[in-house]
């Protein structure tokens, strides 16, 4: 009997644990989305995209220590389109920043439809954090 309780209490805190990592790694994923809309939205100010791009690789890296492994080798197609998401900000091109931030989120979608679970998880905390972006 208190075998099976033991197993029982590990294999809850085993699911706890789990779902725990889910909803750090989503949050962090949500937290990348609203970086790369504030790089949207600097609207040219170079002060405002400087802060938006560091607080976009800290994200990262949050991520990449959260889900174990390197993120960045998943967004090598994203990493193009953060490029011209820079540019068309700096230039105040709108239009075509909102073009990027459209690709980017295509793109999330395609990896985390691709991803393990926890990897896709934090793929849609992105594509929720750019939902407020595009429009």
């Amino acid at each position: 009997m208190r075998k099976a309780i033991i197993i029982g209490t590990i294999g809850v805190l085993g699911v706890t644990v789990a779902g725990c990592a889910g909803l750090r790694t989503e949050k962090q994923g949500r937290d990348v989305g609203r970086a790369i809309c504030d790089m949207k939205n600097s609207n040219g100010d170079t002060n405002k995209l400087t802060r938006a791009q560091d607080k976009l690789q800290r994200n990262l890296d949050k991520a990449q220590r959260i889900v174990g492994r390197p993120i960045t080798e998943d967004v090598k197609d994203i990493q193009n389109n953060l490029n011209d998401l820079k540019t068309h900000a700096t230039n105040k091109q709108s239009n075509l920043a909102q073009q990027d931030v459209a690709v980017i989120q295509r793109n999330v979608q395609q990896v985390a439809s691709q991803a393990p679970d926890l990897v896709a998880r934090f793929y849609q905390g992105v594509a929720e954090g750019l939902n407020n972006c595009t429009g």
